[in-house]
Protein backbone atom coordinates (compact mmCIF):
# COMPACT_ATOMS: atom_id res chain seq x y z
CA UNK A 1 0.00 0.00 0.00
CA UNK A 2 3.17 2.43 0.92
CA UNK A 3 3.71 3.20 -3.13
CA UNK A 4 0.31 3.81 -3.89
CA UNK A 5 -0.20 6.21 -0.81
CA UNK A 6 0.81 9.50 -2.88
CA UNK A 7 -2.11 8.64 -4.76
CA UNK A 8 -4.60 8.07 -1.84
CA UNK A 9 -3.95 11.04 -0.88
CA UNK A 10 -4.85 13.34 -4.07
CA UNK A 11 -7.71 11.08 -4.93
CA UNK A 12 -11.19 13.27 -4.59
CA UNK A 13 -12.70 10.00 -2.35
CA UNK A 14 -10.14 11.17 0.76
CA UNK A 15 -10.67 14.73 0.55
CA UNK A 16 -10.17 16.09 3.76
CA UNK A 17 -8.66 12.61 4.97
CA UNK A 18 -5.37 12.82 7.41
CA UNK A 19 -3.13 9.78 6.58
CA UNK A 20 -4.81 7.73 9.65
CA UNK A 21 -7.93 8.28 8.15
CA UNK A 22 -7.16 7.04 4.92
CA UNK A 23 -5.12 4.13 6.64
CA UNK A 24 -8.47 3.20 8.46
CA UNK A 25 -10.57 3.53 6.25
CA UNK A 26 -9.23 1.54 3.54
CA UNK A 27 -8.76 -1.32 6.52
CA UNK A 28 -12.51 -0.74 7.45
CA UNK A 29 -13.97 -1.15 3.58
CA UNK A 30 -11.95 -4.25 2.92
CA UNK A 31 -9.73 -2.19 0.24
CA UNK A 32 -7.84 -4.59 -2.36
CA UNK A 33 -5.24 -2.82 -5.42
CA UNK A 34 -4.32 -4.55 -8.42
CA UNK A 35 -2.85 -3.98 -11.29
CA UNK A 36 -4.16 -4.38 -14.94
CA UNK A 37 -2.15 -4.32 -18.52
CA UNK A 38 -4.27 -3.25 -21.49
CA UNK A 39 -7.36 -4.52 -22.53
CA UNK A 40 -7.66 -6.14 -19.16
CA UNK A 41 -11.00 -6.94 -17.98
CA UNK A 42 -11.71 -5.05 -14.38
CA UNK A 43 -15.46 -5.58 -14.13
CA UNK A 44 -17.31 -7.81 -16.08
CA UNK A 45 -20.89 -7.36 -17.54
CA UNK A 46 -23.51 -9.68 -16.19
CA UNK A 47 -22.22 -10.15 -12.51
CA UNK A 48 -23.00 -8.38 -9.35
CA UNK A 49 -19.85 -6.81 -7.99
CA UNK A 50 -19.69 -6.52 -4.10
CA UNK A 51 -16.80 -3.94 -4.88
CA UNK A 52 -17.31 0.06 -6.03
CA UNK A 53 -13.54 0.92 -8.20
CA UNK A 54 -11.41 3.94 -8.37
CA UNK A 55 -8.59 4.40 -10.71
CA UNK A 56 -5.35 5.60 -8.75
CA UNK A 57 -2.90 5.24 -11.84
CA UNK A 58 -3.50 5.12 -15.67
CA UNK A 59 -6.88 5.06 -16.91
CA UNK A 60 -9.96 2.54 -17.50
CA UNK A 61 -12.57 2.30 -20.22
CA UNK A 62 -16.21 1.69 -19.51
CA UNK A 63 -18.15 -0.06 -22.76
CA UNK A 64 -21.32 -1.83 -23.65
CA UNK A 65 -21.89 -4.28 -26.32
CA UNK A 66 -25.55 -3.89 -27.69
CA UNK A 67 -27.89 -6.48 -28.84
CA UNK A 68 -26.14 -6.68 -32.45
CA UNK A 69 -22.50 -7.04 -30.57
CA UNK A 70 -21.36 -3.73 -31.58
CA UNK A 71 -19.50 -1.88 -28.85
CA UNK A 72 -20.42 1.58 -27.05
CA UNK A 73 -17.60 3.19 -25.25
CA UNK A 74 -19.48 5.13 -22.34
CA UNK A 75 -16.30 7.31 -21.58
CA UNK A 76 -12.83 7.12 -19.89
CA UNK A 77 -11.73 7.42 -16.35
CA UNK A 78 -8.26 8.81 -15.32
CA UNK A 79 -6.42 8.93 -12.33
CA UNK A 80 -5.85 12.83 -12.47
CA UNK A 81 -9.70 13.22 -13.08
CA UNK A 82 -12.51 12.27 -11.45
CA UNK A 83 -10.80 8.80 -11.44
CA UNK A 84 -14.30 7.33 -10.37
CA UNK A 85 -15.59 3.90 -11.86
CA UNK A 86 -19.18 3.21 -12.29
CA UNK A 87 -18.96 -0.42 -10.13
CA UNK A 88 -21.34 0.46 -6.87
CA UNK A 89 -24.48 -1.18 -8.18
CA UNK A 90 -26.97 -2.76 -5.57
CA UNK A 91 -25.43 -6.30 -4.87
CA UNK A 92 -28.80 -8.27 -6.22
CA UNK A 93 -28.47 -6.39 -9.38
CA UNK A 94 -26.28 -7.57 -12.31
CA UNK A 95 -23.79 -4.80 -13.84
CA UNK A 96 -24.78 -4.51 -17.98
CA UNK A 97 -21.31 -2.34 -18.19
CA UNK A 98 -17.84 -3.64 -18.57
CA UNK A 99 -14.77 -2.02 -17.75
CA UNK A 100 -11.69 -3.00 -19.09
CA UNK A 101 -8.37 -0.80 -18.48
CA UNK A 102 -6.91 1.59 -21.10
CA UNK A 103 -3.23 1.19 -21.31
CA UNK A 104 -1.36 -0.04 -17.63
CA UNK A 105 -3.69 1.00 -14.65
CA UNK A 106 -4.10 0.47 -10.79
CA UNK A 107 -7.45 0.04 -8.91
CA UNK A 108 -8.61 0.47 -6.07
CA UNK A 109 -11.30 -1.19 -4.90
CA UNK A 110 -13.70 -0.34 -1.62
CA UNK A 111 -16.82 -2.21 -0.07
CA UNK A 112 -18.99 0.57 0.81
CA UNK A 113 -21.56 -2.26 2.52
CA UNK A 114 -19.94 -1.64 5.33
CA UNK A 115 -20.94 1.71 5.96
CA UNK A 116 -23.81 0.09 8.32
CA UNK A 117 -21.27 0.48 11.99
CA UNK A 118 -22.26 2.24 14.36
CA UNK A 119 -19.19 3.38 16.09
CA UNK A 120 -18.24 6.64 16.57
CA UNK A 121 -15.07 6.80 14.76
CA UNK A 122 -16.03 5.07 12.07
CA UNK A 123 -19.19 7.55 11.59
CA UNK A 124 -16.72 10.40 11.31
CA UNK A 125 -14.53 8.31 7.87
CA UNK A 126 -18.04 7.62 6.99
CA UNK A 127 -19.64 10.88 6.90
CA UNK A 128 -16.15 12.73 5.10
CA UNK A 129 -16.75 9.51 2.94
CA UNK A 130 -20.13 10.03 2.09
CA UNK A 131 -19.99 13.91 1.40
CA UNK A 132 -17.16 13.05 -1.08
CA UNK A 133 -18.75 10.45 -3.20
CA UNK A 134 -21.85 12.87 -3.37
CA UNK A 135 -19.29 15.32 -5.15
CA UNK A 136 -18.09 12.27 -7.26
CA UNK A 137 -21.89 11.15 -8.01
CA UNK A 138 -22.71 14.70 -9.16
CA UNK A 139 -20.10 14.89 -11.45
CA UNK A 140 -20.59 11.42 -12.86
CA UNK A 141 -24.18 12.73 -13.56
CA UNK A 142 -22.72 15.61 -15.10
CA UNK A 143 -20.52 13.06 -17.83
CA UNK A 144 -23.07 10.74 -18.22
CA UNK A 145 -25.67 13.98 -19.25
CA UNK A 146 -22.70 15.53 -21.61
CA UNK A 147 -22.69 11.83 -23.25
CA UNK A 148 -26.48 11.80 -23.78
CA UNK A 149 -26.47 15.41 -25.28
CA UNK A 150 -23.92 14.27 -27.71
CA UNK A 151 -25.64 11.14 -28.71
CA UNK A 152 -28.88 12.98 -29.66
CA UNK A 153 -27.20 15.17 -32.24
CA UNK A 154 -28.52 13.64 -35.74
CA UNK A 155 -25.24 14.77 -38.02
CA UNK A 156 -21.65 12.84 -37.42
CA UNK A 157 -20.49 16.89 -37.25
CA UNK A 158 -22.60 17.91 -34.72
CA UNK A 159 -21.87 14.93 -32.55
CA UNK A 160 -18.12 15.76 -33.38
CA UNK A 161 -18.18 19.04 -32.44
CA UNK A 162 -20.69 18.63 -29.52
CA UNK A 163 -18.13 16.24 -27.76
CA UNK A 164 -15.64 18.68 -28.76
CA UNK A 165 -17.26 22.21 -27.37
CA UNK A 166 -17.58 19.80 -23.69
CA UNK A 167 -13.92 18.64 -24.32
CA UNK A 168 -13.20 22.61 -24.33
CA UNK A 169 -15.16 23.56 -21.12
CA UNK A 170 -13.56 20.57 -18.95
CA UNK A 171 -10.21 21.33 -20.39
CA UNK A 172 -10.22 24.47 -20.58
CA UNK A 173 -8.74 25.44 -24.06
CA UNK A 174 -9.29 24.63 -27.41
CA UNK A 175 -6.95 22.27 -27.78
CA UNK A 176 -6.61 18.77 -26.32
CA UNK A 177 -6.15 15.19 -27.21
CA UNK A 178 -8.79 12.60 -27.83
CA UNK A 179 -7.10 9.53 -26.74
CA UNK A 180 -7.22 6.30 -27.64
CA UNK A 181 -7.75 4.98 -31.74
CA UNK A 182 -10.46 6.09 -34.07
CA UNK A 183 -11.96 2.65 -33.66
CA UNK A 184 -12.47 3.91 -29.89
CA UNK A 185 -13.67 7.67 -31.25
CA UNK A 186 -16.30 6.27 -33.76
CA UNK A 187 -17.53 3.97 -30.93
CA UNK A 188 -17.74 6.14 -28.58
CA UNK A 189 -20.03 8.74 -31.34
CA UNK A 190 -21.55 5.31 -32.17
CA UNK A 191 -20.63 6.18 -35.88
CA UNK A 192 -18.63 4.23 -38.68
CA UNK A 193 -15.35 4.77 -38.09
CA UNK A 194 -14.71 5.32 -41.97
CA UNK A 195 -17.39 7.80 -41.93
CA UNK A 196 -16.32 9.47 -38.66
CA UNK A 197 -12.17 10.18 -40.62
CA UNK A 198 -14.16 11.35 -43.68
CA UNK A 199 -16.32 14.36 -41.32
CA UNK A 200 -13.28 15.28 -39.66
CA UNK A 201 -11.22 15.57 -43.21
CA UNK A 202 -13.82 17.80 -44.32
CA UNK A 203 -14.13 19.43 -41.19
CA UNK A 204 -10.21 20.30 -40.84
CA UNK A 205 -11.10 21.57 -44.79
CA UNK A 206 -13.66 23.37 -44.34
CA UNK A 207 -11.38 25.29 -41.15
CA UNK A 208 -13.86 24.36 -38.65
CA UNK A 209 -11.11 22.32 -37.06
CA UNK A 210 -7.05 21.22 -37.02
CA UNK A 211 -5.68 18.01 -35.97
CA UNK A 212 -2.70 16.26 -36.04
CA UNK A 213 -3.12 12.47 -34.84
CA UNK A 214 -5.06 12.66 -31.64
CA UNK A 215 -4.59 16.16 -31.01
CA UNK A 216 -7.00 18.13 -32.17
CA UNK A 217 -7.73 22.19 -31.85
CA UNK A 218 -11.33 24.11 -32.84
CA UNK A 219 -10.71 26.82 -34.76
CA UNK A 220 -14.07 28.05 -35.11
CA UNK A 221 -17.58 27.24 -33.66
CA UNK A 222 -20.05 25.20 -35.56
Amino acid sequence: MEQHFEFLRKHPIFESFTDEEIEQALVEFDYKIQSYKNDDIIVSSGKIHKYSAFVLEGAAQIQKYNSDGVREILGRVYSDSIGWLITAAPRTTHCDIEIVSHGESTILFLDFAKIKENDYKKIIIQQKLLKNLFVLFEEMDLRSLEYKIVLSERSIRKKIMRYFEFREKRDGSSSFCVEGSRQDFADYLSVDKSALSRELNKMKKDGLIDFNGDNFTILQKL
